[in-house]
């Protein structure tokens, strides 16, 4: 299957704590059919495709989690919530997630994707999280995710010092941007929210 852990087949009251999935052909930790699923203070490191892949689930937490390195195929998020697919007439449902106190670093998608053109996304939570090298959040087809879940979280960029002249060498700034909008709306400087429209004939 080329994951480090899969959680599925209806699974309940999972938690996986200190694991490190790395290097592995597909996703680092993946959920599919499971209810009340932790990770706590787990890595995601160099996996192919993403370093959490959340297909259906009821209740779940990551805190103070690294997900990082991610390339190789798409979406390469560090987190990626996205129902499949119909099954058995059912529609996939991810609901009841909180995503805390995490950092998601140098993923060639973004930090976190969430994805429900083929099902539903709701009571999503994304605070005090930390974003370093990758798009921290894209939101798609998920009108039940709202803005005033996703607060509190920080990117951290890079810019170059001012010269002092030209021999002067200057370290590159740190740069930390704060979201803090958790009334008021959304912060485009870290989500990208849109629905997709199916073209017209």
């Amino acid at each position: 299957m080329g994951q480090g852990i899969r959680i599925d087949g209806g699974a309940e009251h999972i938690t996986i704590s200190g694991v490190t999935a790395k290097e592995m052909w597909g996703d680092g930790f993946y959920v599919d059919s499971a209810t009340n699923v932790k990770f706590c203070s787990v890595t995601a490191d160099d996996n192919r495709r993403q370093g959490l892949s959340i297909i259906e689930a009821d209740v779940l937490v990551v805190t103070n989690s690294v997900f990082k390195n991610t390339q190789g195929t798409r979406p390469s998020a560090g987190i990626d919530l996205e129902p499949n697919k119909p099954v058995d007439k059912r529609v996939q449902e991810i609901t009841n997630v909180r995503i805390q106190n995490s950092k998601f670093l140098d993923n060639a998608g973004g930090g976190i994707q969430i994805a429900g053109k083929k099902g539903r996304i709701s009571k999503v939570e994304i605070t005090h999280n930390a974003f370093s090298g990758n798009r921290p959040l894209l939101v798609e087809d998920a009108p039940s995710v709202t803005a005033s879940a996703i607060c509190d979280n920080r990117q951290i960029t890079s810019q170059a010092a001012p010269s002092n002249g030209l021999n002067a060498f200057a370290d590159p700034i740190e740069l930390v941007v704060h979201q803090s909008d958790c009334e008021e709306g959304r912060d485009m400087r870290f989500e990208v929210n849109r629905q997709k429209h199916k073209p017209s004939r």
